[in-house]
């Protein structure tokens, strides 16, 4: 676990230390995604600035593995409702493996996932396709 300061009411971290440390395997969450219809392209982003900080912290460190987790409904997108948006979290380049786990895969979510799979390299993992085994 990294310094920082964890706020009591949310368990979540209002400021962190960078890590002097890199990790091989490291779990974050995200809070949605935005799909760019005009460039069919996809970003994962947190709703508070602080949250997206820390994230991001943790994902420079990663060496070998990154684990997110995102529900379904997390990737709705609606047609002319338009979407929230927050602080990007940051690609991690830098690792072989990337893995996304959500609970399904929503019928809305499709172009989203298509998104994240064949232009970020994101392995995509719902409760249907299972855990994978490499």
């Amino acid at each position: 676990m990294p310094e920082g300061i964890l706020k009591t009411k949310t368990f979540r971290y209002a400021s962190m230390q960078a890590p002097p440390w890199h990790a091989p395997i490291v779990v974050v969450g995200a809070d949605g995604c935005y799909y760019n219809r005009a460039t069919d392209t996809a970003r994962l982003y947190a709703n508070d600035g602080a949250v997206a900080v820390n994230t991001n912290l943790f994902l420079e460190t990663a060496t070998d593995t990154v684990i997110c987790c995102l529900a379904s409904t997390k990737l709705k997108f609606e047609e002319g409702k338009g979407q929230n948006c927050g602080p990007w979290i940051n690609e991690p380049d830098n690792v072989p493996r990337k893995y996304l786990f959500t609970d399904t895969e929503p019928r809305e979510g499709k172009t989203i996932i298509k998104a994240l799979r064949d232009k970020n390299g994101w392995k995509i993992f719902t409760q249907e396709t299972g855990i994978p085994k490499d």
